[in-house]
């Protein structure tokens, strides 16, 4: 299905380009840390810096890691069932439970990213006050990669619990 394999390339395209998010991270980290219990002098930047990639690696990762069947899953019933019958309850609770979440989600964060970019909203608690529409505009487009990632395996698995043969 060539709808799904392009679904499914964005997704995978994401995965591998979100996990370079980690160096700088990383790097930030280490800085700080290093200033902070060798020098005595903490940044002012390093915390939130941090948190707003690790907000956008965790936001934005939602549909790669459900490409990979990464989220949590409780499987002690569902595995003794046949393999059409899981494809028939995966596609069903996604499309009842994961698409309409993911909707919502979108259809409230995309006011609350828009009202961000166009007020300028600064970060209040720090001296150094970083602008925080980048960050929540993540909420919007992760939770859109996450929805048409769900369509995909939506897809994927009416197809498995149809198809003749199995």
């Amino acid at each position: 299905m060539k709808f799904t394999r392009l679904i499914d390339s964005i997704s995978q395209y994401t995965g591998r380009i979100l996990i370079f998010l980690m160096i700088p991270m990383i790097l930030v980290t280490v800085y700080d840390v290093i200033l902070r219990y060798f020098f005595g002098a903490p940044t002012v930047w390093a915390y939130e810096t941090t948190w707003m990639i690790y907000a956008a690696f965790f936001v934005l990762s939602g549909g790669y890691t459900l490409l990979h069947g990464g989220h949590i899953s409780v499987d002690v019933l569902f595995l003794k069932l046949k393999p059409r019958t899981q494809a028939l309850l995966t596609a069903i609770y996604l499309l009842v439970l994961l698409l309409p979440f993911t909707i919502v989600i979108i259809i409230w964060s995309v006011p609350w990213a828009w009202h961000s970019t166009v007020a300028l909203d600064c970060a209040e608690h720090t001296t150094w006050r970083p602008y925080l529409y980048p960050i929540k505009w993540t909420m919007p487009i992760g939770f859109a990669l996450l929805a048409l990632q769900g369509i995909s395996e939506i897809i994927k698995n009416f197809h498995a619990a149809v198809k003749k043969g199995s």
